[in-house]
């Protein structure tokens, strides 16, 4: 409450007595102003010469930083990549996304006697997933999801609807988490090039999951690395 009304005076503050940014100087400084941290922290990132982050802040397509690096923002930064032989797998997983069919029906189950509409289109992805789980006995891979892909853009559309409209928050929380899986598959699909294997698989749990898997996740990387004017990578 009121986090907008001070924050910038805490981060004038903090600019104006403080060189250094450590995470407990950012701390104390939240709770002397009863801010959020997390806020005030990106809000400081904008006036500092240097930040130490995870690979995700800048890579990531869900979780980068956007005041930085979002579509058409560019900036004189200079990447110092550490632990650059770890890059590849991380960035794999950034770009890679996958639905499970249990999900669906999970959530099927649970919005059935809510919405009924939700329900018939959470259905209608939980059919094509059955289908190809009956010809999967291991690992399947998949020439095209696109009838998948066509069903979840029905589904995308619905899930927006029912989480505006939701008012029991545990219900809410759950189908948002889902649907952000189904966000981030209809992005990486959207993606999609001769860097990417779909395939099936039975997991050794029972559940059954489509992955879109970037194996050489090169270009990908490229479209951040070209938001700075270069990159150190070092081990």
């Amino acid at each position: 409450k009121g986090h907008y009304d001070r924050v910038n005076d805490a981060v004038y503050e903090l600019l104006t007595t403080s060189d250094e940014m450590s995470r407990e100087i950012l701390e104390e400084q939240a709770r002397k102003w009863q801010v959020c941290p997390h806020e005030m922290t990106l809000d400081v990132s904008t006036w500092v010469d240097a930040v130490i982050c995870d690979y995700n802040y800048v890579f990531d397509p869900n979780a980068h930083l956007r005041r930085f690096f979002a579509e058409g923002n560019k900036g004189d930064y200079l990447f110092l990549i550490d632990e650059a032989h770890n890059l590849v797998d991380r960035a794999r997983e950034m770009y890679s996304a996958s639905i499970c069919k249990e999900d669906f029906l999970n959530i099927k189950k649970l919005v059935k006697y809510e919405d009924m509409k939700l329900a018939k289109r959470l259905d209608e992805c939980n059919k094509l997933l059955l289908a190809l789980k009956r010809e999967c006995e291991n690992y399947q891979v998949l020439e095209s999801v696109s009838h998948i892909y066509l069903k979840l853009l029905n589904l995308y559309s619905e899930l927006e609807r029912f989480l505006e409209e939701c008012k029991k928050e545990e219900m809410r929380k759950e189908v948002l988490e889902f649907y952000f899986e189904v966000r981030m598959f209809m992005h990486v699909y959207d993606n999609l090039d001769e860097n990417y294997m779909i395939y099936s698989e039975m997991e050794e749990s029972g559940q059954f999951k489509v992955r879109l898997f970037c194996v050489n996740p090169a270009n990908r990387l490229q479209e951040y690395l070209d938001k700075g004017n270069s990159t150190i990578f070092y081990s």
